[in-house]
């Protein structure tokens, strides 16, 4: 039996078991994703690989798992050999199983119920960058232009919130090239159930002030005219998936208030308004976005500093906690270009 090609992190489990008992294979997805550098070896002695694949595939569609976002999975099916379980040992770490006797050399059996301790002992193998790391390098392979430049700073302060909040479900109207997504994707990854949804039309057609109040509207105009939306979007669609965010990460691509409608009242925990930045059309995203809100949750105001956004952000603050400010468009602090707001909504 050839040693399969795997990445780092190698975890073993029965395929004809995961058939059996899908949930298996939902709790493994929820801990790992696409961006991490672990495998799941799917073994299956005395079977032919193609049926292997078939009845995975339908086991992850039983549990609404989607393949395309899970973690590596590598299937040793080993039609006409015998059991060779045992010589897998060295090219694993751990066994998942709900079944005691799948034991395997002294490498430990996580169930189900064990999925956490999984997760922690891949982590406590092969350390993961810090959210801080690992914010800075996702930024860092965005594109940043005039038409937008979110600093990883304030993709660390939002993540932090997202984190230690255990924040779950967080919009974005506005992605642009993804500068912010990236940010809020690497932090909801670490997060269990947590997704990020971005909200971008990728139209200039919908503006209807593409200057949109600002004192260089003639320059917004006219980029926004030239811009190719179709690229922008395909360019961040594929960043998000070399990245490993593919899993926690939804475009959503039409405009805010159509997207809002999405959304059942009370269920969004963090919300981003970084889209059209004309008063009107920032009013209409609050108007829209603010009932989808749970009691306590968190808006993010960009640009707060614009003459358009400013009169809207003071008017929500009245009524809310300042949880971070930074106005520094020149980069003062050395944080990067910051100009946004975070209010923390009242409980009740």
């Amino acid at each position: 039996m050839p040693p399969p090609s795997t990445r780092s992190f190698v975890t073993l489990a029965f395929a004809d078991e995961l058939t059996e008992d899908p949930a298996l294979l939902a709790a493994y997805a929820s801990v790992f994703g696409e961006g991490d550098d672990a495998t799941l070896l799917l073994y299956a002695p005395a079977a032919e690989p193609s049926a292997v694949v078939d009845k995975i595939a339908g086991a992850a569609a039983s549990v609404g798992v989607d393949l395309d976002r899970c973690a590596d999975m590598v299937v040793l099916a080993t039609a006409g050999e015998e059991d060779g379980a045992a010589r897998l040992g060295s090219h694993c770490h751990a066994v998942l199983s709900n079944n005691p006797e799948s034991r395997l050399g002294q490498h430990p059996i996580y169930t189900a119920a064990r999925i956490p301790r999984l997760r922690a002992f891949a982590d406590q193998l092969f350390p993961r960058p810090t959210l801080a790391e690992e914010i800075d390098r996702a930024v860092a392979t965005v594109p940043a232009d005039f038409g937008g430049g979110s600093p990883a700073f304030k993709g660390q302060v939002l993540g932090r919130l997202i984190t230690e909040r255990g924040l779950q479900r967080i919009v974005e109207i506005g992605v642009y090239h993804g500068r912010c997504s990236v940010a809020l994707s690497a932090a909801a990854r670490r997060v269990t159930g947590a997704r990020v949804w971005g909200i971008d039309p990728y139209c200039g057609d919908v503006y209807d002030d593409p200057g949109q109040g600002h004192e260089l509207a003639d320059q917004i105009t006219t980029f926004i005219a030239e811009l190719d939306y179709d690229a922008v979007c395909a360019g961040m669609l594929q960043r998000m998936r070399d990245l490993g965010y593919g899993e926690v990460f939804t475009l959503l691509r039409e405009p805010s208030l159509t997207a809002a409608e999405h959304f059942d009242p009370g269920t969004v925990d963090l919300l981003h308004i970084d889209g059209d930045h004309s008063r009107p059309a920032v009013e209409a995203d609050l108007e829209a976005w603010l009932p989808r809100m749970r009691p306590g949750g968190i808006v993010v105001f960009d640009d707060v500093s614009w003459r358009s956004i400013a009169p809207v952000a003071a008017d929500l603050q009245a009524r809310c906690e300042v949880l971070f400010s930074l106005i520094d468009p020149a980069d003062f602090a050395g944080h990067g270009l910051s100009d946004f707001l975070v209010l923390g909504l009242p409980i009740g």
